[in-house]
């Protein structure tokens, strides 16, 4: 399956939980039978690596098995976003390309972290990283985790841009804290 546009991105997109053994090592089977068991729910798109898939504190061997398998045991059924968390924007290219090479349909980047981030700068990151992606690049708004916060307005700059998969970088987000700003912003896009 290819994902070209947003609008391909609909319906039901769970966060997948990340089966581990107890060393740490990915629970191939357990992730297969967790998307099995999921798509014959009815969803329409698979999320692991995100929050949820506690993607942030895997390694990066144990981050590629995990989403090579989802990715072989989706098998083209529904679309994979791959979850990507990373400090800077080199890491977060390298984690977009091996998403790209595993199969993934689309990622789901959170901003950079760790040091404080301007408004400015998510832009800027958004922008390089999306228009050198081969997949759509959906902006991960999760504060709580990044301590970063993509303003609307800044959501709404990099929803009009055109050109370069800009347009593919933001297509919605939770943000339960000030949902009624967000709002506001779709009415802009």
């Amino acid at each position: 399956m290819t994902v070209t546009a947003i609008e391909d991105l609909t319906g039901v997109l769970p966060a997948l939980a990340t089966p581990l053994h107890r060393d740490g090592s990915a629970d191939e089977s357990g992730i297969r039978r967790l998307v099995e068991h999921t798509i014959s729910g009815g969803v329409h798109g698979l999320l692991p690596l995100g929050s949820t898939g506690e993607g942030a504190s895997l390694g990066e061997k144990t981050r590629w098995q995990v989403l090579r398998c989802v990715v072989e045991a989706a098998a083209g059924r529904v679309p994979v976003i791959c979850g990507v968390a990373q400090p800077h924007l080199e890491a977060a290219r390298a984690e977009v390309a091996a998403a790209v090479r595993l199969g993934a349909n689309a990622a789901l980047v959170a901003p950079p972290f760790y040091y404080p981030t301007d408004q400015a700068t998510v832009l800027a990151f958004y922008r390089r990283l999306a228009g050198e992606s081969k997949i759509p690049v959906l902006l991960y708004n999760i504060p709580q985790f990044t301590k970063v916060f993509s303003e609307p307005a800044t959501i709404a700059t990099l929803a009009g841009e055109d050109g370069a998969r800009i347009e593919s970088a933001v297509v919605g987000m939770l943000e339960l804290r000030r949902p009624f700003e967000f709002q506001a912003t779709q009415s802009m896009m």
